[in-house]
C-alpha cells in the first residue's frame, strides 16, 4: 500500500507548502495572516478550520501549530499556481519515485486548477500521492533541501558487506535558509 495506494495527504502537506513559499520568497519568516480571523471565501466556497475556530493575526508558527487551513490558503495564494506546480514537480509528487519495488502507482495531477483547488491543496486536499511520494518530499526537509530518490535497501555482496547504490539520485529543491526556517517552525 505504501507504493501502490493513492491518498490525500491532508495536513502533513502543510510544512511542504510553507517551505515552497519561503523558498520562493512569496512570504518571509515574519509572515502574519491578518485575514485568519474569519473563513477565507473563494467564490461560493468558504475555507475554515476543522474545529470552526479562527486564529487572528497568526504567525507561520501559529499556522503550523494550529493546523490552520485558512492561513495555509492565503500562503499558497501568495505562492501562486505556477510556483506551486514547479515545486510539486521538483519534489517528484507528479510521478513515480522509481523505488526498487514492483507495482508503484503514479500520482495523478490536475490539468485545471481553479482558485479553490489551489487553496485546498495548501492543506493536502484535492491532491493524491503515494505514501512513498510523501515521504520522499518530506525528507527533503531532513536532507537539507535535497530530494533523494528512495530505495528499499543498500545492496549486499555475497559476504554480506553493504554496498551503496552508485546511481543514487539527488536534487536540490530548497535552499539551506529555507530548511533552517521550516525546522525552527
Amino acid at each position: 500500500p505504501a507504493i501502490s495506494d493513492l491518498f490525500e495527504p491532508g495536513s502533513i502537506f502543510k510544512p511542504i507548502v510553507v517551505s515552497m513559499a519561503l523558498d520562493a520568497n512569496a512570504i518571509d519568516s515574519n509572515y502574519i495572516c491578518t485575514q485568519c480571523d474569519r473563513p477565507h471565501v473563494i467564490g461560493k466556497y468558504s475555507i475554515g478550520n476543522w474545529d470552526n475556530e479562527t486564529h487572528p493575526n497568526s504567525s507561520l508558527q501559529d499556522i503550523i501549530k494550529n493546523s490552520d487551513n485558512i492561513g495555509m490558503s492565503y500562503i499558497i495564494g501568495k505562492l501562486g499556481q505556477k510556483k506551486f506546480l514547479d515545486y510539486y514537480q521538483k519534489l517528484g509528487l507528479n510521478q513515480k519515485t522509481g523505488i526498487d519495488l514492483q507495482g508503484e502507482a503514479k500520482p495523478t495531477v490536475k490539468t485545471e486548477w481553479p482558485e479553490i483547488d489551489l487553496a485546498t491543496a495548501s492543506f493536502g486536499q484535492g491532491i493524491v500521492v503515494t505514501q512513498i511520494n510523501m515521504l520522499q518530499s518530506f525528507n527533503t526537509i531532513a536532507n537539507d533541501g535535497i530530494l533523494v530518490k528512495p530505495k528499499v535497501a543498500d545492496y549486499l555482496t555475497e559476504d554480506n558487506k553493504i554496498i551503496k547504490s552508485k546511481n543514487q539520485s539527488e536534487t536540490k529543491v530548497f535552499n539551506s535558509d529555507t530548511i533552517q526556517e521550516i525546522k525552527s517552525i
